[in-house]
């Protein structure tokens, strides 16, 4: 009989304040509302504005004024709500299950059959909490954010937001566009499931998710605990560390590892256990490299040698470069010495792990060119060229004479390697070093080492480069000596009338150099020129380069040589 009471006490409320509603206006002050609508059942706050909370809907107040009234105005019936059952006891950790279940992936229930709206709760939460029932995926991601905006319906709320974990139905969440004339890949989406956003609004929620988060942790489906344990990992506060640290029990890796990724991140001495075991031992390459990431992320000294043998023995060669970029994120002495002894005596997979470590710009600069400089000797060519890489990277001084012994590498691509690194140090003593290899008897050495000389702006150059822009017998060494000398103000005039003159030769390797000569330089009185070549040209490819040629010089994309004609105003 109470019930029967409580419902109609209830609906009398809904329809005076769907009568009400029209009385509220915008602009009314707080006073007004109150006199209408009668006391809210609570208040938010919402970016700065107060908003009163009625069973119908809301009413937001700006400055102390309505700025927007999102009251319900039909008559809608309603049910009961149910009382709230009494909360399980704390549950243990699950034994390992005899076969894997199912995703526990919430069926999705047409919206004509979702259960009726809660009388109890305001209008346009409810709504929210019908669309995580909806068919459409895009719909329960979108409820899963809307809800963070509703922190006061956490009861509501957080037991259908657990209902999506398992729910990884894929999500494109469209980015802002980019500026006009900008392609990148940026302009992809981005995407989301519905399970993520539910973690997130329930990590929104703080300590108030932790005890329904507990009991998903003890669930017999590992795509629930793993959810769970991910929407843990998210909540800033400290009952969230009890959690992580049962989850590090759990009978499932994946489970383990973001558990003891949320304790490093807490900079907790468990994890550091946990790390080093899912690194000598799982199964998947993927949570070896998560766990050497993580080792790196704790700093901690203790994890070096779980790291350096993985560096060396691990199958998977994105787990040896995880570890050896964790090694040296790590630093100290203690990894120095590893990655030295690694680099000089390791195994093949080992070295090369470290040298893409340090080229990728992992660990301190004191580190990195110890280890680069013990590894110039290794045996392998590939290795040693990426050694000169890295070097050149540092861009120390101290690497000059490595680097000029490296010129005389029997290997053209170590020699190379060190031309283009002798190019990124900022020291008067690389020039000599750089018109040493200019000589070289390959032609990408050559070339490498006028690119480099490029920035240098040496007028010491300046006569070997002009040697080779008149007869060198390869193409691309011609042109690289050509762009050194544009960089020079006194030859530029040189320059710009050689590469014109490329541009009406027979030979098609020519005429492509000079127009990327002159659009590397941007010369506008190669803009006619280049017109005619984009028009006339019997080479595709040099059509292509002149296009290319125009667009560097004008910004002007366009392959049409009638309509570039008619904005250049030739005939």
């Amino acid at each position: 009989m109470k019930w029967l009471v409580r419902i109609a006490a209830l609906i009398l409320v809904v329809l005076a304040l769907s009568a009400a509603a029209a009385e509220v206006a915008i602009g009314d002050s707080k006073a007004d509302v109150l006199r209408v609508l009668g006391r809210p059942l609570g208040t938010a706050s919402r970016h700065g504005n107060e908003i009163l909370l009625y069973p119908d809907g809301e009413v937001e107040m700006t400055e102390g004024r309505v700025s927007a009234v999102r009251l319900r105005t039909d008559k809608e019936p309603v049910e009961p709500a149910v009382p709230p059952a009494e909360p399980p006891a704390e549950p243990e950790m699950p034994a390992p299950p005899a076969e894997k279940p199912a995703p526990a992936v919430s069926p999705a229930v047409p919206e004509e059959a979702t259960p009726s709206l809660r009388p109890d709760v305001p209008q346009l939460v409810n709504e929210q909490l019908k669309l995580l029932k909806s068919a459409l995926p895009t719909k329960r991601m979108e409820a899963a954010i809307a809800l963070r905006e509703y922190a006061y319906a956490h009861d509501y709320a957080i037991p259908q937001l657990i209902e999506l974990f398992g729910d990884d139905a894929v999500v494109a969440v469209e980015r802002r566009a980019a500026p006009t004339g900008i392609l990148a890949a940026s302009d992809e989406p981005d995407y989301t499931t519905p399970s993520k956003e539910a973690q997130k609004t329930l990590a929104a929620f703080g300590r108030r998710a932790i005890g329904p988060l507990r009991e998903a942790l003890a669930s017999q489906n590992e795509s629930v605990r793993r959810d769970a344990v991910a929407a843990v990992n998210l909540i800033e506060d400290e009952q969230a560390v009890p959690l992580l640290l049962a989850a590090l029990k759990d009978f499932d890796d994946e489970v383990r590892c973001t558990a003891a990724e949320g304790l490093v991140r807490r900079r907790h001495a468990a994890a550091l256990d946990v790390f080093t075991a899912l690194l000598g031992g799982a199964e998947e390459p993927g949570l070896r490299t998560r766990a050497a990431q993580a080792l790196g992320t704790s700093g901690d000294s203790r994890a070096i040698p779980a790291l350096a043998e993985a560096v060396e023995q691990d199958a998977e060669q994105s787990v040896r470069d995880a570890a050896a970029a964790a090694v040296l994120t790590i630093g100290g002495a203690q990894a120095q010495e590893v990655l030295v002894r690694i680099a000089g005596k390791g195994t093949s997979g080992g070295r090369q792990a470290v040298v893409e470590a340090i080229t990728g710009g992992h660990g301190t600069h004191t580190v990195a060119l110890g280890v680069l400089t013990a590894a110039s000797q290794n045996p392998e060519p590939e290795v040693r060229a990426a050694v000169m890489e890295g070097l050149g990277r540092t861009g120390s001084g101290k690497t000059i004479e490595t680097l000029k012994t490296a010129l005389c590498d029997p290997e053209p691509q170590v020699r190379k390697a060190a031309a283009v690194a002798l190019g990124l140090i900022d020291e008067p003593a690389t020039v000599d070093a750089l018109l040493q290899a200019l000589n070289d008897r390959d032609a990408t050495v050559r070339a490498a080492a006028a690119h480099a000389l490029e920035p240098k702006q040496s007028e010491q150059a300046a006569g070997s480069l002009k040697t080779l822009l008149a007869g060198d017998p390869d193409t691309e060494v011609r042109k690289a000596a050509g762009s050194a000398l544009a960089a020079l103000p006194a030859y530029r005039a040189l320059i710009v009338e050689t590469a014109l003159e490329w541009l009406r030769l027979p030979q098609a390797d020519l005429r492509i150099a000079g127009a990327d000569l002159l659009g590397g330089i941007r010369e506008k009185r190669a803009i006619r020129p280049l017109i005619h070549m984009l028009e006339y040209d019997e080479d595709n490819e040099a059509r292509n380069r002149a296009a290319q040629a125009l667009y560097r010089i004008t910004g002007r994309l366009e392959e049409d040589p009638k309509r570039w004609r008619e904005w250049y105003g030739v005939e």
